[in-house]
């Protein structure tokens, strides 16, 4: 499969995505998730960031669905490029903290559990987000067949219906109804592969421009509503725990919907919009999910976080100054872990790119070939 040139629009899209994240980790694991007296802006500023996180997630899937959604067959070599950078950095990281545990601590309590896990961070989810993306990478070839196969009318028919069921329910109930993170990742998917297949983002009404303020107004409206709720205390509409990332909590899952609509007209405006080709952005871009990896280590981000924010966080919250520094941090901690994850790349993942995909060759090879003996087999084909 030839590789195609990347996008820059869809590639700034990545990293706003990345930086959303990293905002709401901060606001999170910072303990500023439940300041109600805060200054109105600065309430605004922290129910953006924590709703923020699913709106980040929505957009990587989008994008990743996009662009698969016309692939023929699992590639391999992303499989394992992927598989390796998650494993990789499992080893680091918990190499890293027990390092620190022995040099600021004086304390080094080794478990054989954790130190199993740690080279099986997909299975064991230590970062759900990549065993879940793992999940959808591995099944997108049948899922691509699934959606290719269905017609217009029927595809929109399959979205409507994961509407109804994982958007709004929960936006009427509060109640999330038989949806897990691979489920919702499946729906993301599919909707980026109407929009690649039936839906020319071109023929779109609105311009670029005008799907991104669409979209900040459509937040706006979401985060001046969760405010409100919070403020007054509207617990008979279960908004107590909306900032919970959890499929379990009633609260975020009741804004499914518009978080996703809100994603889907970001995802548009930004492919609508035509930037030149830019080695700086694809760059940048290209280190977007290792640094998810390095800020959200389970065994480095109560470090991270208490760096950052100290033992009592949740004290900026109150200050005028809040909104520019969290902005600083953001971009700190993306800057920090961009660099260090395009030195693993440069060190690490050239050297043994070329093996890679002569090792996922082979493979597909032998799975080709698999296959075919069991075609052969098979009196019915």
């Amino acid at each position: 499969m030839e590789k195609t040139e990347r996008q820059s629009n869809v590639e700034l899209l990545r990293i706003l995505a990345m930086l959303i994240i990293i905002g709401h980790h901060y606001v999170l694991h910072g303990g500023m998730a439940d300041c109600t007296g805060a200054p109105f802006y600065n309430r605004i500023w922290i129910q953006f960031l924590l709703l923020g996180g699913k709106l980040g997630v929505s957009l990587f899937v989008l994008i990743s669905g996009y662009f698969l959604v016309t692939a023929n067959h699992l590639r391999i070599e992303k499989l394992l490029k992927l598989w390796l950078q998650v494993f990789t950095w499992s080893i680091i990281c918990y190499g890293v903290y027990h390092v620190l545990m022995h040099r600021y601590t004086g304390q080094n309590q080794f478990l054989i559990s954790d130190f199993v896990k740690c080279f099986f961070p997909l299975i064991f989810q230590s970062w759900w987000f990549a065993s879940t993306y793992f999940a959808l990478i591995l099944f997108s070839p049948f899922l691509n067949r699934l959606l290719i196969s269905l017609s217009q009318k029927q595809y929109r028919s399959f979205l409507l219906l994961m509407t109804a069921c994982w958007g709004i329910v929960p936006l009427l109930f509060g109640k999330s109804f038989e949806v897990s993170h691979l489920l919702w990742f499946c729906y993301l998917y599919s909707i980026a592969g109407y929009i690649r297949l039936h839906r020319n983002p071109e023929v779109f009404p609105l311009s670029g421009p005008k799907c991104i303020a669409l979209a900040c107004l459509l937040l706006f409206f979401v985060l001046f509503v969760v405010d409100r709720c919070r403020i007054l205390r509207l617990n008979l509409l279960q908004f107590r725990e909306e900032y919970r990332y959890s499929f379990g909590e009633d609260g975020e899952q009741r804004f499914l919907l518009l978080l996703t609509v809100v994603a889907v007209l970001l995802f548009t405006g930004f492919l609508k919009c035509r930037i030149k080709h830019s080695r700086i952005i694809n760059l940048i871009s290209s280190s977007t999910f290792g640094v998810y990896l390095l800020h959200d280590s389970i065994h480095l981000r109560p470090a991270l976080w208490s760096l950052v924010n100290g033992s009592h966080g949740d004290k900026y919250a109150y200050q005028l100054s809040f909104i520019l520094r969290s902005v600083a941090v953001v971009l700190l901690v993306f800057a920090a872990c961009m660099l260090i994850e395009l030195l693993r790349i440069t060190l690490l993942e050239k050297r043994y790119r070329n093996a890679l995909g002569r090792a996922g060759a082979r493979v597909e090879e032998l799975l080709h070939k698999w296959n075919d003996s069991f075609d052969k087999a098979d009196p019915m084909v």
